[in-house]
């Protein structure tokens, strides 16, 4: 896994408009189905929802969702501590992979976050490379974001 960081003062390389989405910031009753989409984006199988959605309303926490007209097609949340984001839990919709809703997602938190009086935003990914490439790890480092280390992911296989 690489984790990455940015300023929250750089300018964003990317708009969010460019992906014909909207973004829409999600409320408290909207933690099951943020679960849902967040769970199926990451091709988790459904009952994991409640593990993407278990931060719904917490203190310190932002849920987000990306529109296609009003279907939400995408999420993502961000976690706030001082002067420090971190921005995860983030999935797109199998049928709308590739229209840039994460890049829309992680630029409205970009700006979120330099709004909430944070210096710094984090967040993490699978590394690129020839054998694997991470189209989330290009919209990372495409919003300006630079790799700070790699780490070890462990993963639990279920039978």
């Amino acid at each position: 896994m690489a984790k990455l960081y940015r300023r929250t003062s750089a300018a964003l390389a990317t708009e969010s408009a460019a992906s014909g989405l909207d973004i829409v910031e999600s409320g408290t009753g909207d933690g099951a189905l943020f679960g849902v989409i967040a769970a199926l984006g990451n091709d988790a199988p459904p009952f994991m929802a409640p593990g993407f959605n278990s931060t719904v309303g917490e203190v310190g926490w932002r849920h987000y969702f990306a529109m296609d007209g009003g279907r939400p097609v995408a999420a993502a949340a961000m976690r706030v501590r001082g002067d420090v984001a971190w921005c995860g839990l983030a999935g797109t919709m199998p049928d709308h992979r590739r229209r840039g809703a994460q890049s829309a997602l992680l630029a409205r938190r970009v700006r979120d976050a330099a709004a909430a009086g944070c210096t710094w935003v984090t967040c993490e990914t699978m590394a690129d490379a020839a054998e694997r490439p991470s189209p989330s790890f290009r919209n990372m480092t495409r919003l300006g974001f630079e790799m700070a280390y790699l780490r070890t992911n462990h993963v639990l296989t279920l039978l």
